[in-house]
């Protein structure tokens, strides 16, 4: 299926929670709707389910207006965030109660409870009830009963919020894996920029109601359009200094405070120069190297397994990059760093736009 939103626009009480927001999503994608808390994702997810009605704008369904059309005959799932199973009946209940409630023969109602239960790996599990599960076997069951209906749609609210950090990794995989076997367009809504870096095909990064992007996670995380989006996509966060540019003898330098120079290279020159500008450079951009006349001390040594994070002062900023451990950088050392400039990021600090993508 193929979903348009059009201008879309959602107010409550004259507050906009979204305010027109453009989106095309092809048949078959895996579209993520990215953003903090309160930022207008779920409200944007729950208008295009149906629950709740746009403002103003249009929701397009293979180019056919569904604005008015209720939720059960918009051919959609839903897997929620609290899973929403019904915990007096079993798994085998909670799978086919959608079926149930069309009145389908009982041998459909087993039938299609072992197809999905095949699906899921949740086949020994039917008898049981939802407090008999642990929270993996319970979101395979609530998205069992949201593929139980063959939907052309899904949609995902901050689905694996409740889990732990080793079990949200398995299923953000198995997820990802079932979705591209079954072709469903699907839409999910996470806070986490991890999750929709390695499970959308394109991501809506969305703040305060209004679309901040809409782009491939490697555009979001190389070509920030935004202040916003260069501090929330990446992990460890991008580092930002504020700047002041210089040109001399047609060379462009930035400077970070405390006699810190750094020649710009001319592809990542910003196109205007304003009055207050910040610089940014990604954690895994700076590089230890004890040649370079860029000195600084160790604050804090994190150890991250395959990585050890750099945590110390350049001027008057606290600075992060990543390095090998076999370096045995220990805090209070004083070393030498390089930024490789082919990655500097520059930024309006009053728009907020960056100054060098459009």
């Amino acid at each position: 299926m193929r979903v348009d939103l059009v201008n879309l626009t959602k107010k409550f009480m004259g507050v906009t929670a979204v305010n027109k927001i453009n989106i095309d999503i092809k048949d078959g994608e895996f579209v993520a709707l990215l953003g903090p808390s309160g930022c207008g994702k779920t409200t944007t997810l729950l208008m295009i389910a149906g629950i709740y009605k746009p403002t103003e704008g249009e929701i397009l369904f293979d180019g056919r207006l569904v604005n008015h059309v209720p939720p059960k005959d918009r051919d959609i799932g839903m897997v929620f965030q609290s899973y929403a199973l019904y915990p007096h009946m079993t798994v085998y209940q909670n799978l086919v109660f959608s079926l149930m409630l069309k009145k389908r023969p009982k041998k459909e109602l087993i039938a299609e409870a072992k197809r999905v239960a095949d699906i899921m790996g949740i086949g020994h599990l039917l008898n049981r009830k939802p407090a008999q599960l642990s929270g993996g076997q319970q979101q395979r069951v609530a998205l069992g009963r949201a593929l139980i209906k063959k939907p052309k749609l899904l949609l995902f609210d901050e689905p694996l919020s409740n889990l732990d950090a080793r079990l949200r990794i398995s299923m953000r995989s198995e997820i990802k894996k079932l979705q591209n076997d079954l072709g469903i367009t699907s839409i999910y809504v996470t806070h986490d920029q991890i999750e929709a870096m390695t499970m959308a095909d394109r991501i809506a990064v969305i703040k305060d109601g209004i679309l901040q992007a809409y782009t491939e996670p490697e555009e979001l995380h190389d070509r920030p359009k935004t202040l916003f989006i260069a501090e929330f996509i990446g992990n460890p966060p991008m580092n930002l200094f504020d700047t002041t540019i210089e040109t001399s003898g047609g060379k462009m330098f930035a400077h970070l405070g405390q006699n810190v120079k750094i020649e710009i290279p001319k592809e990542r020159q910003p196109k205007t120069i304003p009055t207050s500008l910040k610089m940014g450079i990604r954690p895994q951009d700076i590089h230890f190297d004890n040649s370079s006349e860029l000195k600084t001390e160790i604050l804090l040594v994190e150890p991250m397994g395959r990585d050890d994070l750099i945590v110390c002062k350049l001027g008057d900023t606290e600075i992060h990059f990543l390095t090998d451990p076999a370096n045995k950088l220990k805090r209070n050392d004083r070393i030498g760093i390089k930024f490789d400039t082919e990655k500097l990021q520059f930024f309006d600090n009053e728009t907020g736009k960056s100054l060098l993508w459009d």
